[in-house]
């Protein structure tokens, strides 16, 4: 689903401008998910409002940021970012919830990482090549 929704809004990226694309996300998400917050709502307390509020705005700023990236930038180069996703979790899993550090993650998260970063250096490589006329391996 993620890579459908990254897809769709590489799309949206040519088509509309980064505050229009969150605009139009904040507007669908709200509309789609009230009823199944309605379901299951409970009143909120101000500091839990002042939370959300504070989760929201970097949503927000996230998303914005994204679309721009996306207008700028081909998905395979700025989607291997997204990766690092497993690095700030595992910090703060640790640091905030005292989780230890497993090695099968780290190992995973290398590969992984490793794995984004090759591929992306790749296509770069290959894509210079296509450029220059350099003919590529069969």
């Amino acid at each position: 689903f993620f890579a459908g929704s990254y897809l769709f809004a590489k799309r949206l990226a040519s088509l509309a401008s980064a505050g229009q694309i969150v605009a139009m996300l904040s507007l669908v998400v709200t509309l789609a998910l009230a009823p199944l917050a309605y379901w299951v709502w409970v009143p909120i307390s101000l500091s839990q409002l002042a939370w959300l509020a504070v989760v929201a705005a970097c949503a927000t700023g996230g998303h914005y940021c994204m679309s721009r990236a996306f207008a700028a930038a081909p998905i395979a180069v700025s989607q291997p970012v997204v990766f690092l996703q497993l690095v700030w979790a595992t910090i703060l899993g640790s640091a905030v919830f005292g989780e230890a550090i497993d090695p099968f993650v780290l190992l995973g998260g290398a590969v992984i990482v490793g794995a984004v970063s090759f591929i992306a250096w790749r296509e770069a490589v290959l894509a210079r090549r296509s450029t220059l006329g350099v003919p590529g391996p069969i």
